[in-house]
């Protein structure tokens, strides 16, 4: 007989390798990353998180995703770009990623997140507010949307919601430059103190967020004492605002560190 809960589970674990977001090299973060909290971005930058049990949640999510992609956008009538890429190199960092819908007449970024149902829903979430405002600093967009979606039978809610006669919301740079702060804190951290090999290892306490709460961790892929970077001081000073781009060279020319070009891809 078939055994199809292996067969799916292994299954499961294929497609998730392929959109990992793991970034070992401490300057490269996602903006679903940088969106969580210090200790969630640092775990799910090293690919410590252990998602075994929910592969299955994360990959309805992303068959949405695909609908909206395949099915829904290109019978739009007004011009649309999908999973637009993303790369943006701003304090010595480089944030990559994909946008998951962008309208060039409007200069609009959406951001589509299936939930299970409208329990306990309060929007707007902060970490999805932070990952939108990233790609609209990225794209130079004037405004924003998120695009909540139930997964059991795709009713939408925006926010804004349409009930409040405002259709988006605008950029917040100081909220970008805070994420932007949070990303050399922990790139510096990662530089400081190697790779962690157990729990005891991670430098970030847990808050009350529901991730931390949720957490389950995994260590087998990290080489146990290998240095991150050649010159573990990059990063520790703070940059200095007005001359982002020397900042950037400084910290290529000590590291040897060229190339940013990722293939990863940010649902």
């Amino acid at each position: 007989m078939i055994d199809f809960e292996s067969a799916i589970q292994s299954t499961l674990i294929q497609l998730n390798d392929k959109h990992s977001h793991t970034e070992l090299d401490p300057y490269t973060f996602h903006p679903s990353q940088l969106a969580k909290c210090s200790r969630q971005c640092y775990n799910s930058k090293l690919g410590l998180l252990d998602h075994t049990d929910a592969l299955g949640t994360f990959h309805t999510g992303t068959t949405i995703h695909e609908f909206m992609e395949n099915e829904v956008t290109p019978d739009l009538d007004v011009e649309t770009q999908c999973e637009v890429a993303i790369e943006m190199e701003m304090d010595g960092l480089t944030i990559i990623g994909h946008a998951d819908l962008y309208e060039p007449g409007t200069n609009t970024v959406y951001d589509y997140k299936s939930r299970a149902n409208w329990y306990r829903f309060n929007p707007p979430i902060e970490r999805h507010l932070d990952q939108i405002y990233l790609y609209m600093k990225a794209l130079g967009a004037s405004q924003g949307q998120i695009v909540y979606l139930a997964k059991s039978d795709l009713e939408i809610r925006t926010w804004p919601p349409g009930s409040a006669g405002i259709d988006a919301f605008g950029p917040d740079p100081g909220r970008v430059q805070d994420l932007l702060e949070k990303g050399k804190h922990i790139a510096a951290t990662i530089i400081d103190e190697g790779y962690p090999t157990s729990k005891e290892d991670i430098p970030f306490e847990k808050c009350d967020c529901w991730l931390c709460e949720k957490e389950s961790l995994r260590f087998d892929h990290l080489q146990m004492g290998a240095d991150p970077t050649p010159d573990r001081t990059v990063l520790v000073a703070e940059p200095d605002d007005t001359d982002v781009e020397a900042t950037k060279e400084n910290i290529e020319d000590a590291t040897g560190r060229g190339d940013t070009s990722q293939s990863t891809v940010d649902a």
